[in-house]
């Protein structure tokens, strides 16, 4: 089942980089497409691992570690137990429908491309901190997520806001 802890997981990441590679050119449809497909698939890859936590108990991976120094051993894995499954869940569901719902919503916007980048990346860092098993990941997953936010606040640049 550790399969399908990479493809929840790098599936919203390969979207945002894919739909990044078009962030400059003028809207092109299919970019909204891919990035929804293929955070359709981590949500479908998300249930299924809610199924096989259900039966089968807590995930822990162990990719390598980030730093081993003395007595200083901080690991990069990703744990995925009843909690964090359930934040998947609901984090793709969810990020599904907006990913579809936005192909229509952003239809006239010149930013199309841009938006969906951001919001597969969005995707991604929530991830991160939520199947993280130590305190350096969730900390990158915070400041990830709020590096997405401050993009998403930060979208229209270009237009004057009038402030009181």
């Amino acid at each position: 089942m550790e399969k399908y802890l990479y493809i929840a997981l790098f599936a919203p990441l390969a979207s945002s980089l894919f739909v990044a590679l078009f962030a400059a050119r003028p809207k092109m449809l299919f970019t909204g497409i891919v990035a929804s497909m293929l955070i359709g698939i981590s949500m479908i890859a998300s249930f299924i691992l809610l199924i096989d936590v259900n039966m089968y108990g807590p995930l822990h991976v162990k990719m390598m570690d980030w730093i081993s120094a003395g007595n200083i051993e901080i690991p990069f894995g990703f744990i995925v137990d009843e909690v964090s499954v359930i934040m998947m869940v609901t984090v793709t569901l969810v990020s599904t429908i907006v990913h579809i719902y936005s192909i229509g919503y952003m239809d006239h916007d010149k930013s199309f491309n841009r938006f969906f980048s951001y919001l597969s990346a969005f995707v991604f860092f929530f991830f991160f901190l939520v199947m993280s098993d130590n305190f350096v990941g969730l900390f990158i997953g915070w400041e990830g997520v709020g590096l997405c936010s401050w993009l998403f606040i930060c979208f229209w640049y270009h237009k004057l806001f009038l402030s009181f």
